[in-house]
């Protein structure tokens, strides 16, 4: 498993576009949900969230 870096580049691996991790490590607070891990993205105008298992699968880390 890939650590996330914040500020890191990322791929989506369907369209090309290339976004930017803000928070690697996001924890969700509702009950019996505190155990999903989140990343936080943006592409410059819009600020993402997804789970990290599904932005594993969707991204690619751009190596500079």
């Amino acid at each position: 498993m890939i650590e996330y870096k914040r500020n890191t580049k990322w791929r989506h691996k369907k369209t090309g576009n290339i976004y930017t991790v803000i928070f690697d490590e996001v924890t969700e607070c509702t009950n019996g949900r505190e155990d999903i891990d989140y990343i936080v993205y943006t592409n410059g105008d819009k600020i993402f969230v997804r789970q990290a298992n599904e932005f594993y699968t969707k991204f690619e880390l751009i190596k500079e």
